[in-house]
């Protein structure tokens, strides 16, 4: 596979009972992927999330669309989140915002993040439960996910008191 174009889904909210061979099956059957590998990795935390690696006939559009159809299907009663990651980014630095206002977006955070450095990838999650929402914004560098908790931690944004913490990669 050296020098392929592979696309990657990360695929998450999953359900704990969710294995690798159902992910790939429900690809599979999407209609429109070929599906190289899947990857679940599961956390101590909460949901396990998954990665999904689309073979590389697969242009970037295709593979957003993919991505944009299967993002809310319900797979063992919760809806998955799917988001086309780039495969050429080995090294994030993470970020959890928690305590963010109901109205937040995944492009208005990018947009309030983006000055504290390159984002890579950013998603907003638990926005139709009770509790409140919270995201992750992944930089590509060190230094913007430092930036943002320097920058936000215990500022508001968007009308709410917001908690930045750096995770580990």
């Amino acid at each position: 596979m050296e020098g392929a174009n592979v696309q990657t889904i990360k695929v998450t909210n999953l359900h704990y009972s969710i294995s690798e061979a159902f992910l790939l099956e429900e690809f599979a059957t999407s209609g429109e992927a070929e599906v190289l590998s899947v990857r679940i990795i599961k956390s101590k935390d909460g949901p396990k999330h998954g990665f999904v690696n689309l073979g590389p006939e697969h242009t970037l559009e295709a593979a957003q669309a993919i991505a944009d159809a299967m993002n809310g299907k319900v797979l063992n009663g919760r809806a998955i989140r799917c988001i086309l990651t780039d495969s050429r980014i080995v090294n994030v630095h993470p970020v959890k915002i928690e305590n963010l206002t109901r109205q937040i977006t995944t492009r208005r955070l990018t947009a309030a993040f983006s000055d504290c450095g390159p984002i890579a990838s950013a998603i907003v999650c638990n926005t139709r439960r009770k509790n409140q929402p919270y995201a992750y914004v992944n930089f590509m560098d060190e230094s913007g996910a430092e930036n943002a908790v320097l920058t936000y931690h215990q500022q508001n944004v968007f009308g709410t008191k917001v908690s930045v913490t750096k995770m580990p990669q």
